[in-house]
């Protein structure tokens, strides 16, 4: 699993609080850090503009962000809005984890599966052969 940040601007906080809620009632994002103050300064249609803007700070799985972007896309009011991504190349492990559970890469494992799977992995309960079980089950 790769986590990793996504980030969009916006105009105002209602549209941050509506775009951060959906990714993460929608389990696409773990977190979605909603920052105000910044002063945006870029060139539209020839002309240098200067706007107040909201950041978002989008944590996620790398494998969400075809879903993330279109659903950005469905909810945002820019017509060129910046949605980029970087990898995190280093975290805390128990914070990456967190990412992972809370951000299911629907492209691999697709709803509450992968949920159900990062617990067995992590549960104490379950012996090792089980694992090996469902880790074969998923790379047949």
């Amino acid at each position: 699993m790769t986590q990793a940040v996504i980030l969009t601007m916006v105009a105002d906080r209602e549209q941050g609080l509506k775009i951060a809620r959906s990714l993460v009632e929608a389990g696409l994002a773990a977190c979605v850090n909603v920052i105000g103050g910044a002063t945006s300064v870029y060139r539209w249609q020839g002309k240098v503009c200067e706007e107040r803007e909201l950041l978002l700070v989008i944590k996620t799985e790398a494998a969400n962000f075809t879903e993330i972007k279109e659903r950005i896309l469905s909810l945002h009011d820019y017509e060129l809005p910046e949605i980029v991504m970087f990898h995190i190349d280093k975290g805390y492990d128990e914070y990456l984890k967190w990412i992972s559970a809370n951000s299911i890469e629907k492209s691999l494992f697709g709803g509450i599966f992968f949920a159900h799977f990062y617990h067995l992995l992590n549960s104490d309960d379950i012996p090792y052969r089980q694992y090996f079980t469902i880790i074969d089950y998923l790379l047949s």
